[in-house]
């Protein structure tokens, strides 16, 4: 599913009139037929939960048109319908113009609404609950919200039950764009996207505004909706990118994993990697670590791991022509690499990741100790001359160490930023991990995995989505979509754990056990989609 700006999404838009003949008007009449239909069966599963007074906030804009067209069908489908206006007449689009004239033919009430204390005497006045739908601002808004408007919102937001608040493409006070929010934005519980997904639900502050998201399918051409570089990591997608295994293949056809990492006191992380990696297919594993922790891994590996020390030819800064040689020859017999789980941050930790990202032809995933050694305008051009595929797995605050004084903006937009300011130039793919997770991967496209899970908020969960990202990036056939996959079967492991177990109760080795179940739901639904 496509993730777009304000200005595509106006542009696909622009198209959909001019090469299709969807007008302005029919589109939003779509979405009134079809957010009114979500309402009404969300009434009739949940009105005890959800609240049984309908209101509807509507701005001068097409997204109040979108909201007045939702209060017609409601009301016509025989549903009591407040709907208040909240700013004067002067300054309405044409399109609620329309509205408004066919809301009042089916008797739709509009009052005008210019301060909090109406509003704020009906919510005290409905025991039963109130569900009240945001159509004030639109995907275009810009900060900063007018006074009056301000104090609306915070009364709704005072409310913390009896209210479910629904938004309509985005909550009110939030920028489409950038996912900048006023403090006074409309805290929704849902939030209905309008034919795609925009930059502004997955970025910034907006996640924390836009509550569970919905995205309404209202006949956009598909021609349109499809194309681009930028995609929301949905389930259906993620679908396209199982990966598939030869039923008589070996273990050597599933490839050698290295994982590289796990110093004194730190082992845990190269144990959750590699028996990550076992679990996510792959054929063999070696643990490669410090001569220091080499008893206390034995004590705590996987028995199907095996064990190595990290040679000294790795950990020596020598370019002589015999420790080149030693070094090829040592990798030879692995087909991919994940490097960093708990390797440690001195200076010899960062000679074995420049000695690997030179001498390992191979894929490479490097996390975070990894990430910890390597500096973006020191060893930029060694990351853009590497021929085999090359992917770092920052949580935030490694990215911002990472990437200097431009790390600051490009999480501000990592939407748009991570593919023109890190993976093109770097000539690698990322993986900015976090409740959203943003892939920008080498080859031109960014997805966007968005599954806020609190269970996954714990020790060692990314370590575990490195050992899957390095098994999967290795294992033939050798393609980048492994990477996409992980992330998303990682996620949905997390989910499933979460499930079963309660987030609070959930470890990294949670997530471990379920891959195995998820991986199974994943395959069945889609032989059955």
């Amino acid at each position: 599913m496509r993730v777009v700006t304000v200005g595509e999404m106006l542009e696909l838009e622009q198209r959909s009139r001019e090469e299709f003949g969807l007008t302005e008007s029919l589109i939003i009449e779509t979405v009134g037929i079809r957010v009114a239909e979500h309402l009404i069966a969300m009434l009739t599963q949940n009105a005890s939960q959800i609240g049984e007074r309908i209101i509807i906030l509507i701005g001068k804009g097409n997204n109040g048109a979108d909201g007045l067209a939702v209060a017609r069908h409601l009301v016509h489908q025989g549903y009591a319908v407040d709907t208040f206006l909240l700013f004067p007449e002067d300054g309405y689009s044409l399109e609620l113009k329309k509205q408004m004239k066919m809301a009042k033919a089916y008797g739709v009430s509009l009052d005008l609404l210019l301060d909090d204390a109406p509003l704020s005497a009906i919510l005290d006045s409905s025991p039963q609950g109130v569900l009240l739908v945001d159509a004030v601002y639109g995907t275009g808004f810009r900060l900063p919200l007018p006074d009056n408007i301000a104090k609306i919102f915070a009364s709704i937001n005072s409310y913390q039950q009896g209210i479910y608040t629904i938004s309509l493409d985005i909550p009110s006070g939030v920028t489409g764009d950038t996912g900048e929010s006023d403090s006074d934005a409309v805290i929704a519980n849902q939030t209905v996207a309008i034919g795609l997904p925009k930059v502004g639900h997955l970025q910034g502050s907006g996640p924390d505004y836009c509550g569970n998201i919905i995205v309404m399918d209202v006949s956009f051409p598909s021609a349109l909706t499809t194309t681009g570089n930028r995609h929301l990591l949905s389930n259906s997608l993620l679908k396209s990118f199982v990966p598939t295994r030869n039923q008589t293949g070996s273990k050597r056809e599933f490839g050698h994993l290295l994982v590289i990492g796990g110093s004194k006191g730190m082992s845990g992380a190269a144990v959750l990697t590699a028996t990550a990696a076992l679990k996510s297919g792959a054929g063999l594993v070696t643990v490669a670590t410090w001569e220091d922790s080499y008893q206390e891994l034995v004590s705590r590996l996987v028995p199907e791991a095996m064990l190595t020390a990290i040679p000294d030819f790795l950990s020596i800064d020598s370019c002589t022509e015999e420790s080149n040689s030693e070094r090829r020859d040592f990798f030879k017999r692995f087909d991919g690499v994940v490097i960093g789980p708990g390797l440690g941050r001195d200076k010899a930790a960062r000679v074995v990741v420049l000695n690997t990202l030179k001498g390992f032809d191979g894929p490479v995933v490097v996390d975070a100790d990894g990430i910890f050694a390597l500096d973006w305008q020191k060893d930029s051009a060694l990351l853009q001359k590497r021929s085999g595929d090359l992917v770092l797995t920052p949580h935030h605050g490694e990215f911002l160490r990472f990437a200097n004084q431009q790390g600051r903006k490009i999480l501000d937009s990592p939407a748009t930023l991570l593919q023109e300011r890190v993976a093109m130039p770097l000539n690698c793919s990322l993986v900015l991990k976090g409740p959203t997770t943003f892939l920008a991967l080498a080859d031109g496209s960014t997805y966007i995995n968005h599954a806020p899970n609190d269970g996954m908020a714990t020790a060692g969960s990314g370590d575990v989505l490195a050992g899957m990202i390095g098994s999967l990036l290795m294992q033939k056939p050798h393609h980048i979509d492994g990477v996409i996959f992980a992330v998303g079967w990682h996620s949905w492991a997390g989910i499933v754990a979460a499930e079963s177990e309660e987030g609070i109760a959930m470890s990294a080795g949670t997530i471990i056990s379920y891959l195995g179940r998820a991986f199974g739901e994943i395959n069945s639904d889609r032989e059955n989609d």
